[in-house]
């Protein structure tokens, strides 16, 4: 929301901006200068700005706006202070953005529901009618219901001091109360109504122990009678004190939804929480303050007598609920139950009222006619007969005939003031039945306890008839029913003398006042025909499909077909003005390629030369990320499709003999062997001639010299070159820790080095165990031996077993890691442990071994699937999209294969891919790659592989000159498809995925929930196969009969897969990071640290929360620490894990297990009662580093750059959600690395003098050589 929005956002929320007549003077005299912490960088607002606001002055006591002037001075002081601060932190919370609330890429974050928030939402908003408590409760249930179903975890909390704010309206005070019994009774959400308010103890363990993400809170200003608008004070309240905890805000006006997502505005606390941490203790006494004035006017001007309070209205609610079991101990039906009690507490609250004024008239005669606004008690007893009489409609009437014509009515005073002494008394009944633990009767219907209009209804007919038995027709059942209700109400009012259940009003007392509103006599309108106008357009039925006939169509004689077809048709081709024919949105994108027509031959050699100057960028671009890989390809003639290999059947129980090779056979073979010795020699000869420079980079950085060492082994065919190069790289790794350890002290090892030694022995053993031969087993194990694991090194085969030595000497120790052989590789080898990998190779893929989950890809492609691909980030799921390109440039010279990716940045680094993979000879006019976006075109639609962005491709296939192009397409990816769910043009990704008739790949690292996709796509899938089949137009052939001829297609599937994969390449380190004056420190964050005991108690562990190697051990040894006769500790130790134990080669799926071990622990410690040694687990977990003020952050930020560059951790990727800050971020760096170059170089002064002494020195050397001369 643009700042400029402000003034229009405070109209409808409870915050003042009145800059004039509010500020914060009282706030700075409390606050501590001393305690003054830096303001948050992340705030708009200047210090001048500050200050003006803080200096704003007061408004005098009578100056307030509305009835302030009227309130206690204390109060009025309250909320002076109040506004004060609202003045400050209006800026930051108009600018609050519109974001989504809950992510559909991950699970959702844990958050609090504030309960009155709730109700203001949906009790106080336009389309909701006093009485109208089925609609109420069925808008709350769909709005929980709703963000239920998007995967939203939270809870509901109705703080006790809040009850004050609807103390001014009885029925909303008994809505409430029916709302949180019911929210209690008869769903499965958590309802907390045990906080007294947001500064209690006990909300203070709450907010600790979950933290939630965002507490959702009401910001709309609203009042009801009697308090002045101080009820909105307290939800502004409950805001500031939330941000001050650090707790982020969702405010509830605005909030909108769609199929996928939640948007509301998010204030986040980084903003503003400094100001409010500091104004707590003054909100708590504003806060008092206001509920102690909402207390006072709990019976909105209802004048009860004086002994008569909300007390003893309790008090008589209780026996009644008592009595009433005894009369019904079966139970009764909710509705039957708050009837009959609310009913006679409010009788009798009135008897005795009407008593207490009788003899305060006796006394002052003067105010006798106070008497003629009260009903007497039988006009009471008759709206009580009329109120139970609508209970009983209520009961038995089916919902669909309760629709009624909405009437203007209005109750008459003493008629109004007597149903809200009646509400109140439902309030305490609800809370009695709320704590009451025996009480038999059902709470289904909670939700419909009274409904006004329908007891409008039935006062007016009482009032119209002669209200005997047998005029007053109610049905057998529903006056049944009547009769029972004031049965059981006359039993539980024996002191009063209620009469008989007929007639329903004995009194002449008119109790309703119905307004009809008379309609202006004149012609009535004529409601013209609906339905869809017949239109004749090709593109539209082809994409319409069967859609229309499910929806009524008007007739070519209708009055609103023969209006528009009077006018004239518009058919002109041309533009009227330049007359040029009319163009679309790709003819006005621009063209940067080779293709504008001109005759001038210097323009056309001029435009092919930039154009090769394009191509080479790109192929250059393309080699930096890949290396130079380019493979020429030649189209299939036949358009063969490569199948994937099929395994060799094998039935069981029978051996089929092999035949015997032939001769010519055998001679193949016998070449094929000697060629590939010979390739054998060759590469082995070539590794000797590079092995020395290689083991020379090793020594000085060792990433590069493993990365040259990469680069050979591809390029080897033979395994035991491969096996040769990485024993002499092993032995040369070896060496390095040697000289390590033998220049460096004992206690400062760097294990990483020997993690390292590790690496290349894990690679041995796993790729080459088949052909490593006793010798090189034997170097292994020596050098297992140097490191101090022994028992590792007697694991291997072939090797002598040797008792183990008691005592080993200093120097056998010196090159030990000090560590256990399992516990150093989970440490110090995360990154370097090795996944489970296929051995048998796939004849479609040269240069690596595919994964099964990647050949489930390539089989996709080669049957011309569908595929949904969700694998993390880096895993291989990008190959599947190369591989599907080079299918369609083999197929044909003109099959167009779309790759559609979110950004202008994705594009050209795929377009650059594309001109580095592929090259193939294509005919005149024709290229391999094409580009199409919204700022520029090159060879679109001329191009077998064409990269865009979804809303050019959208375009393409809406417009009507593009059609001939669309029918070429034969298969369109979708890299980063989760983009479906963005907030912002996600509905273009869903009309593409909709619109395609080819098959697709859809390909995400982040879906929410892709088996949904998976099958909605299916769907779309089916639809587009039945109107394929029923499209199929038939042919005449020869005779009178027509045959159905099937027209020749490409082999085309509707199948939709899914495939996932959730194994990551490389693991996430998280770490946290602080400065305390001296320098930058990195501390290592665990990911169950962000989690409390209550999350994993009732959601268990995320989904997406992962461990990394070291992450699992540190959880393990914190464990341990904490229960220190954890029964399982033994076998769960590393050391002794079942799939740890005595081995060398410790994998990726390994760790898996390990982690999913440790995790079910953690669970089973909840479920056995010892949460409290979890939450300490979580809390060790923590860290203890001190973390500085953003502003201090933002200025030591050029040092965590020169941090990450000691570490060679650069580059890296700074993430943030304000543009601001980051270019703040970008100018501190800049500007610190320009005052070091200064420095380096020297002052100015300094410079010029160097200057003048080498000038100077020039001219002596000029005049010593002329002397000489």
């Amino acid at each position: 929301m643009a700042s400029g929005d402000a003034e229009a956002l405070e109209g409808s929320s409870g915050f003042s901006s009145d800059s004039e007549s509010e500020g914060e003077s009282s706030l700075l005299e409390e606050e501590d200068d001393d305690n003054d912490e830096p303001e948050e960088v992340y705030s708009d607002l200047s210090e001048d700005e500050l200050d003006e606001a803080e200096g704003a002055e007061l408004p005098e006591s009578g100056q307030g706006p509305g009835d302030e002037a009227k309130l206690p001075p204390d109060l009025q002081k309250h909320l002076k202070f109040l506004k004060g601060m609202s003045s400050i932190l209006v800026n930051k919370l108009a600018k609050a953005e519109c974001a989504s609330l809950l992510h559909d890429s991950v699970e959702s974050e844990f958050f609090v529901i504030d309960g009155d928030s709730l109700m203001v939402q949906h009790a106080l908003n336009n389309n909701f009618y006093e009485g109208q408590n089925l609609h109420f409760f069925y808008s709350v249930e769909a709005f929980l219901f709703d963000i239920t179903q998007k995967g939203a975890k939270y809870v509901i909390v109705f703080f006790k001091d809040a009850e004050s704010m609807w103390l001014g309206n009885s029925y909303l005070l008994s809505l409430r109360s029916a709302l949180i019994l019911h929210l209690k009774k008869n769903t499965e959400i958590p309802v907390y109504t045990e906080f007294t308010n947001c500064f209690s103890l006990k909300w203070q363990a709450f907010v600790q122990e979950n933290y939630p993400y965002f507490i959702l809170i009401s910001d709309e200003a609203f009042k009801l009678a009697g308090n002045k608008g101080m009820s909105s004070y307290l939800l502004k309240i409950f805001i500031f004190h939330t941000l001050g905890n650090k707790i982020n805000v969702a405010m509830t006006s605005g909030m909108h939804s769609d199929i996928r997502r939640v948007y509301g505005y998010y204030i986040n606390s980084k903003m503003v929480f400094t100001r409010c941490k500091k104004i707590h203790k003054d909100l708590e006494s504003v806060h008092q303050a206001i509920v102690s004035f909402l207390s006072r006017n709990r019976t909105n001007g209802l004048t009860l007598g004086d002994d008569q309070n909300g007390l003893s209205v309790a008090k008589e609610v209780q026996q009644d609920i008592a009595q009433l079991q005894c009369l019904c101990p079966d139970g009764l039906d909710i509705r039957s139950s708050v009837c009959v009690v609310s009913c006679s507490v409010a009788l009798k609250c009135h008897m005795h009222m009407l008593k207490c004024k009788e003899n305060h008239n006796e006394a002052e005669t003067a105010n006798a006619k106070t008497m003629d606004e009260i009903l007497t008690f039988q006009e009471a007893t008759d709206l009580c007969r009329i109120y139970c009489a609508h209970v009983a409609i209520l009961i038995h009437l089916p919902l669909v005939k309760r629709a009624q014509k909405k009437i203007d009515f209005k109750w008459v005073k003493p008629v109004s003031d007597f149903l809200q002494l009646q509400y109140v008394s439902q309030h305490f009944v609800l809370k009695t039945l709320e704590v009451t633990e025996n009480w038999k009767g059902d709470m289904v219907h909670l939700c419909d306890l009274n409904d006004t209009i329908l007891l409008a209804r039935v006062a007016l007919c009482s009032g119209m008839v002669d209200n005997t038995e047998s005029c007053f027709q109610f049905g057998e059942i529903i006056e049944e029913e009547y009769k029972k209700l004031w049965q059981t109400l006359s039993s539980l009012t024996p002191d009063c003398d209620l009469g008989k259940a007929f007639p329903l009003q004995a009194t002449s007392k008119m109790m309703v006042q119905e307004h009809e509103n008379v309609l202006a006599e004149g012609a009535l309108e004529i409601i013209p025909e609906v339905g869809l106008i017949p239109v004749n357009i090709t593109m539209v039925e082809e994409y319409a499909g069967n859609i229309f006939k499910e929806y009524p169509t008007l007739s070519s004689d209708s009055s609103v077909v023969t209006a528009l077809s009077e006018n004239k048709e518009f058919d002109n081709l041309v533009d009227w003005c330049p007359d040029k024919g009319l163009s679309d949105d790709y003819e006005r994108t621009r063209s940067s390629g080779f293709v504008e027509k001109t005759n001038d031959p210097w323009v056309r050699k001029r435009m092919l030369r930039n154009y090769q100057k394009l191509v080479r960028f790109h192929r250059f671009y393309g080699s930096t990320l890949e290396g130079n890989i380019t493979k020429n390809i030649i189209t299939n003639v036949q358009g063969a499709i490569t199948v994937a290999p099929k395994a060799a059947s094998v039935i069981s129980g029978k051996s089929k003999k092999i035949p015997p090779k032939k001769k010519a056979d055998l001679i193949a073979e016998e070449n094929t062997r000697k060629k590939k010795e010979k390739e054998d020699v060759k590469q082995r000869d070539q590794w000797s001639l590079i092995s020395k420079s290689i083991m020379k980079m090793i020594q000085e950085n060792f990433d590069q010299g493993i990365k040259k060492l990469d680069e050979f082994l591809k390029k080897c065919s033979g395994d035991s070159v491969k096996l040769i190069a990485e024993m002499d790289v092993l032995e040369n790794s070896f060496k390095i820790w040697v000289e390590h350890c033998q220049m460096t002290d004992s206690t400062k090892k760097n294990n990483v080095i020997a993690g390292r030694v590790m690496k290349r022995i894990h690679t041995i053993l796993d790729k080459y165990e088949k052909q490593v031969d006793k010798s090189q087993l034997k170097q292994i194990a020596s050098y297992l031996k140097e490191l101090g694991f022994n028992k590792l090194a007697q694991t291997l085969p072939e090797i002598e077993q040797k008792a183990a030595r008691s005592k080993i000497s200093k120097k056998e120790d010196k090159f030990t890691v000090g560590v256990d052989p399992v516990r150093f590789q989970l440490q110090f080898m995360g990154p370097y442990l090795l996944r489970d990998e296929r051995n048998d190779p796939d004849p479609r893929i040269t240069h690596f071994i595919p994964d099964t989950w990647q050949r489930e890809l390539l089989d996709a492609v080669d049957n011309n699937e569908s595929a949904v691909i969700v694998a993390p980030t880096s895993s291989g799921k990008t190959y599947a999209s190369y591989y599907c390109m080079e299918k369609v440039l083999r197929d044909s010279d003109d099959g167009v294969l779309v790759y559609v990716a979110p950004t202008k940045a994705l594009v050209n680094q795929v377009v650059a891919t594309v001109y580095n993979r592929f090259s193939k000879t294509l005919p005149d006019g024709m290229v391999v790659c094409g580009v199409l976006t919204r700022d520029y075109r090159q060879d679109a639609l001329n191009c077998q592989i064409l990269i865009t962005v979804p809303q050019c491709l959208e375009m393409l296939m809406l417009t009507a000159q593009r059609q001939s192009w669309v029918k070429k397409l034969r298969y369109v990816i979708f890299d980063e498809v989760h983009c479906i769910g963005q907030e912002i043009g996600a509905e273009v990704w869903e009309h593409l995925l909709v619109m395609i008739r080819c098959p697709f790949l859809a390909l995400s690292a982040t879906i929410g929930k892709p088996e949904s996709l998976a099958h909605w796509l299916q769907t779309v899938k089916n639809y587009w196969q039945q109107i394929e089949k029923t499209t199929e137009n038939p042919v005449k052939v020869g005779g009178k009969k027509k045959q159905q001829i099937r027209q020749p297609r490409d082999q085309k599937s509707f199948k939709v897969r899914l495939v996932m994969y959730g194994e990551r390449y490389n693991d996430l380190e998280k770490y946290t990071c602080s400065s305390d004056g001296s320098g930058i420190e990195f501390v290592a964050y665990h990911p169950c640290a962000a989690l409390t005991v209550s999350h994993i108690e009732k959601y268990g562990f995320p989904s997406d929360l992962s461990l990394s190697p070291p992450e699992s051990l540190r959880l393990f040894d914190t464990m341990a620490e904490v229960w220190t006769s954890w029964p399982r500790a033994q076998e769960l130790n590393p050391e002794e894990y079942k799939e740890f134990k005595d081995k060398i080669v410790i994998k990726k799926s390994d760790v898996r297990k390990y982690e999913a071990e440790l995790k079910d622990e953690l669970l089973n410690w909840i479920t056995s009662g010892h949460s409290d040694q979890v939450a300490a687990v979580l809390y060790k977990l923590k860290p203890r580093n001190v973390v500085n003020s953003p502003a201090t952050m933002v200025k030591q930020f050029p040092m965590l750059v020169e941090a990450l560059q000691k570490e060679r951790q650069l580059p890296a990727l700074f993430f943030s959600f304000s543009v601001s800050l980051v270019e703040r971020l970008a100018k501190e760096t800049f500007q610190h690395v320009t005052n070091k170059e200064q420095i380096k170089r020297g002052s100015d002064d300094a410079k010029k003098r160097l200057e003048v002494e080498n000038k100077l020195r020039k001219l002596s050397k000029r005049a010593g050589k002329k002397t000489t001369f």
